[in-house]
Parts: structure tokens; sequence; C-alpha cells
């Protein structure tokens, strides 16, 4: 259960709509700051040198309080392991700033942006980001070469604080989610689903490199097999077909099962698909039965399936496996299998070839090893 006091505090902030005025532009430094690379992962352990200008930190810290705005071109990445403490897990974490964001989590941010200009990227966190200590360069280079780019938006406030005025803010005070045997990762299934519900737009997996832009790709799914629309990549416009179908994975979520991984992210939303389909399969899935809500193929995400994720990081038959990426939109590299995997950034490793073409920024200041 969420203690009393804080769901008040909750509450208030949330209808009160003061998060965006806690954070005034005040007190930017005047001279450039040195940023610090990444010496982790069993790289030359030499950090990278960024020199920010005063300019560039004033900017960045404006962009630390954007609020996503209904309707708009919204693309959304969330960071859920401050969903229910304070401090997470030390891999990826930065204690000074309070942002955990792992060098590949950055790759993904950059190569989305990169990819749809005229898109807000989100990098949605429930840590306590300090956005004061983020805004002078307390954070790997890495993390600052993403949140540098003109489009992308870090998006810090309390797990609990997106709930407040949706069908789930009761729900959320039950406890329901703090049962869970992976708090984390359903905690990230119902946040994308309630991201998308106030706002609408595309949600993505921080594992998923975009490769090229979705264009005009509105309400759609993407199975990762012939069960289940996958939860890895979805949009669902802010329209009457994307209100209906986030809708539907938000009663979803009323029948919450804490001990089943799938229960609550891809079985969702498949179990809603099909509800306002009225289709049995997936595979009966189509435009005019879904009122424009379409799948679109395996293949654009899921190239690789997770069996086959070690074939991303083996420089030997990297060609072969670059054929099978081919000209796809994207690929997703399967974090929860290939964290312990090394990229060495230089390599011709499936993984390393794509993040020099898709996230240069990054690239460039991480070191030898992401």
């Amino acid at each position: 259960m969420w203690p009393a006091p804080y769901l008040a505090l909750v509450s208030v902030a949330g209808f009160l709509g003061v998060f965006s005025s806690l954070f005034p532009v005040t007190g930017i430094p005047h001279s450039p700051r040195r940023i610090r690379g990444n010496a982790s992962r069993g790289g030359s352990g030499r950090a990278q040198e960024v020199r920010m200008s005063p300019h560039y930190l004033s900017n960045l810290l404006k962009r630390l309080t954007f609020k996503p705005v209904p309707g708009e071109n919204n693309i959304f990445f969330v960071e859920t392991s401050c969903a229910f403490k304070k401090f997470p897990n030390p891999a990826s974490y930065d204690s000074e700033s309070g942002l955990r964001l792992s060098p590949r989590g950055a790759c993904a941010v950059e190569a989305a942006a990169a990819a749809h200009p005229t898109h807000r990227v989100y990098l949605v966190h429930t840590c306590d980001v300090h956005r004061r200590s983020l805004a002078k360069g307390a954070a790997p280079a890495y993390a600052l070469a993403a949140l540098s780019i003109p489009n992308v938006r870090l998006w810090a406030v309390p797990y609990a604080l997106h709930f407040v005025g949706t069908p789930l803010q009761g729900w959320l005070a039950s406890g329901a989610l703090r049962a869970s045997r992976w708090p984390v990762v359903h905690a990230s299934d119902v946040l994308r689903f309630l991201l998308l519900w106030k706002y609408g737009g595309t949600y993505l997996d921080l594992d998923v490199l975009m490769l090229r832009s979705l264009e005009d790709q509105r309400n759609f799914g993407c199975p990762e097999n012939r069960n289940y629309v996958s939860v890895g990549a979805i949009n669902f416009a802010f329209d009457t077909t994307g209100r209906r179908f986030a809708n539907a994975c938000i009663e979803e979520m009323r029948d919450f099962h804490p001990t089943l991984w799938v229960h609550n992210g891809a079985g969702a939303i498949t179990r809603a698909v099909k509800k306002v389909c009225a289709i049995s399969q997936i595979n009966e899935i189509t435009k005019e039965k879904c009122g424009g809500f379409h799948l679109l193929a395996t293949s654009t995400f899921y190239s690789i399936p997770w069996m086959s994720w070690q074939l991303l990081f083996k420089e030997e038959g990297a060609k072969e496996t670059m054929k099978m990426i081919g000209n796809n939109l994207a690929v997703h590299v399967w974090n929860a299998k290939s964290h312990d995997a090394t990229v060495y950034t230089s390599s011709m490793q499936p993984y390393a070839q794509i993040a020099r073409r898709v996230c240069p920024k990054v690239v460039a200041v991480v070191g030898k090893t992401m």
C-alpha cells in the first residue's frame, strides 16, 4: 500500500499541476563543464571528456521539465527502476545525478530521435533525478549526448503521479502492483499503457533501435509470435481508434496477475485487441475489423527472435545477421537476455555496426565498450 501522506501529496501535485514549476531555471554556471565519459563494462577505463557550453546546459535544464502534450507526435521510453524504491540496482545508476540510463538505452533514445526529428522523444524516468546536478554535467557523457538532442525530453516524476486522474488511480493505491514478482517489469507494462492513454503516440522499449522512421504509421502493434501482440513497440494515436484501444488496455489492468510475467503486458494488449476487434486469433486482425488498428509484420521489430539474441553480438556470421535485419524499421536487441554481452564499439558485431550508424553521438563518447 502507498502511505496515506504520499497519496495525498500525489493528488495535490497531480490536480494542481505544480510539477512543471518546481524547477525554475536559475543559477546556471557561466563556465564550460567537463562531462565525464563511460569507464564501465571493462573498457579502457579512460573517461571521455566533453565540454558543454553554458548555453547548452541552460537549454538542457529547460528541457528537463517538459510535460507531454496530448495528440502531439510523442515517442515514449520508460525507466521504472525507482517505481517503488528510491535507489535502483547500481547497474547504470549515477548516484550524483540520480539518472539511471545504460549506454544501450541512450543509444535507443538517440536512434529514435534521429529517425523522427519532428517528434518529441520522452525518456519517462521514475528515479529522483537531480536536475541541477544533471545540468551541471553530473552524468555520464553518453547520457548527456542523448539528452542533448533537441527533440529529446527527460521527464522525471514519481511513478504514482502518472496515475492521478486516470481510471487506475484507485487501483494503484490497492497495492496490487507492489505484490508483483517482477515489480520493475510490471510497473513498465502499466506505465506504457497509461502514457498512451493520456497523451497518445508511440511507446518503444529501451532495447529497440530505430533504423528508419515510422513515418505515418498510426494505431499499430507488432506480433512477436503468432500468439501475442508484443508491447515492445505500440502506437495508439490520440484519435477515436487509439482512444478505444488504450481504454481497453487500461481495463485489462484490472485483471492484473502479480505472478505471471506475460499476462500484464503482451497478454493484456492481446486480450484487449481480441475484445475490441471481436476476434479469437491475432492473425484475424485487419484494419476493417479493428477500426484502423493493424499489425506490422513481425520482422519490423523482431527480425532477430529472442532465442537468437546472441547473433547481434557475434562477429562470426555478422554478414548473415545484418541481412536478416535488412531494411526493417527497427531491431529489438533483447536486453533481458543480452545485458551482460559486451559490445566493442569499433568491432563488426552487428550491434556495433548498427550503433555506429544510428547513435553516433553516444558511440563517440562511450569508450571502447558498451
